[in-house]
């Protein structure tokens, strides 16, 4: 079916980006949901949580389905540890590059390659 071609491609797409963004040695990443009429709610949690505060590339978003179950995938469409179909299926989400430009005890500055510079407070941060 479409649906199921759909989701292969962009799976590989989003894989190869998130690889591209291992092999630059980019620190950073934060996800970035399709915004689409089937934009899931948790798809657009993680993108609010993300945007706001990038994560370290080497670890997983915790990516809640509609069941309230929280699946763990490294970038939009990752199944390799564990997440299910609801979080997979039709996902047109993107995982973006950042890099953090600036930080002192109040904030931080980085650069989300496709969204531009956005400067966070400390609050909650852990270096």
């Amino acid at each position: 079916p479409r649906d199921d071609k759909l989701t292969e491609v962009n799976s590989a797409s989003t894989k190869a980006a998130f690889d591209a963004m291992v092999d630059a040695g980019i620190e950073y990443k934060s996800w970035l949901g399709s915004h689409g009429p089937h934009y899931r709610l948790g798809h657009q949690s993680v993108e609010d949580a993300t945007i706001d505060a990038p994560i370290p590339v080497d670890q997983p978003f915790d990516v809640p389905d509609e069941a309230g179950i929280v699946d763990q995938m490294m970038q939009p469409l990752d199944d390799s540890l564990g997440a299910g179909p609801g979080n997979i299926i039709n996902c047109q989400c993107d995982v973006l590059a950042a890099q953090k430009i600036s930080e002192d005890e109040k904030s931080r500055t980085f650069k989300i390659f496709g969204v531009g510079e956005m400067k966070f407070s400390k609050k909650g941060f852990k270096p």
